[in-house]
């Protein structure tokens, strides 16, 4: 019998797990089968330390072009952050970003293994740096709370004497979007004459609420715990006295410092039941630290095909970014129907739409 090349390479791939289970004392009941879409998978129990986890590794239909990945046999366990989700594949060293078809499925199962031993027992966190530098943007995309704090609005918290609580009022802007985010940032801090408004914190609308700040009386540690501990953990931080003055004002936002760094906490209370929610806290990027391709852009030629609606403002706003030369390409004449929606204004019509936008490009 004759078989394909993606046919013959998946039969090496299978003979070399079989080999890699046979000769490691850290592959348990090695089972070859097809998951529920029809693709061929080989589940595994991986021995990590005094662990016994059961993996799947999945063979894409796009093999050997794409990875296998690897995930957990129960749908609902997170082994790791480098994980996608619970039940989700791991991260591993081979990604679609890095896989080549000379890289071996053995050695996927391989970085799994390095993976799981290097994350403790009962504890998805391990010593193990993500290979994906994380931005700001994709960061606060997986939060939904979050506490904007400038640097000159954290300054004026951490003047406050430690070991007091202080009045303060917050604006919460709430989007509505696949899910609900607010956005928390502090408007003022104190009453009456010894009231403080942040130059760069609060903007305008929002719903401004009451809040309190608590600032810690020694610097101390705020640890490095997973949200659902670190919230409870942070509450029992407040003294006696004003967690009994929070449960008696009823919700309340609970700013915490401990003078190097700032946690807000929401407190809901429901009769006697209370919750607690934690915001993400992060500090807004400065303008140039947000143009850090402004050199690459100043360097760059940059074609542009149709200065309508869409390539006038798409060059007014790379233009505004830095890009130092552009062809524009457009025979066209702007007329007075085009303004709703072009970047060009009243001044430029009758004017070729491209002669404009390179005055306008070269102006910005």
């Amino acid at each position: 019998m004759e078989f394909t090349a993606g046919e013959a390479r998946l039969i090496r791939e299978c003979e070399e797990l079989a080999s890699l289970a046979a000769a490691s004392a850290w592959l348990e009941e090695p089972q070859f089968g097809k998951n529920a879409d029809g693709l061929l998978r080989w589940s595994f129990v991986l021995l990590a330390g005094d662990r016994r986890i059961p993996l799947r590794l999945v063979f894409p239909a796009l093999f050997p072009d794409l990875p296998p990945f690897v995930l957990p046999a129960d749908s609902s366990v997170r082994l790791s952050q480098h994980q996608y989700g619970e039940g989700g594949e791991l991260c591993l060293q081979y990604r679609p970003d890095n896989w080549h078809p000379d890289c071996k499925s053995a050695d996927v199962v391989r970085s799994a293994k390095a993976l799981l031993e290097a994350t403790p027992k009962d504890d998805g966190f391990s010593d193990v740096e993500s290979a994906h530098p994380t931005d700001l943007p994709s960061l606060l995309s997986g939060c939904s709370r979050r506490f904007m704090l400038p640097p000159d609005t954290a300054r004026l918290l951490r003047l406050r004497l430690a070991g007091h609580a202080t009045d303060i009022h917050i604006t919460l802007e709430r989007r509505v979007g696949a899910s609900e985010v607010l956005v928390a940032r502090i408007a003022s801090i104190g009453l009456d004459s010894g009231l403080r408004v942040p130059i760069d914190g609060a903007g305008f609308g929002g719903r401004v609420v009451p809040g309190v700040l608590y600032r810690l009386p020694d610097i101390r540690h705020i640890p490095d715990l997973q949200p659902e501990e670190l919230k409870g953990l942070l509450y029992q931080y407040l003294p006696s006295w004003l967690r009994k003055w929070v449960e008696g004002a009823g919700d309340m936002l609970v700013v915490i410092s401990n003078g190097k760094q700032e946690v807000l906490l929401r407190v809901l209370h429901n009769g006697s039941k209370r919750r607690i929610d934690l915001f993400h806290t992060f500090e807004p990027p400065t303008a140039k630290e947000r143009r850090v391709h402004g050199k690459m852009f100043r360097e760059s030629s940059i074609c542009i095909i149709g200065a309508g609606s869409l390539g006038s403002k798409v060059a007014a706003s790379l233009a505004r970014e830095g890009v130092g030369q552009f062809i524009l390409f457009d025979n066209d004449v702007l007329w007075s129907d085009n303004l709703v929606r072009n970047e060009l204004d009243e001044m430029d019509v009758g004017h070729h739409k491209a002669v404009s936008l390179r005055v306008r490009t070269h102006s910005q």
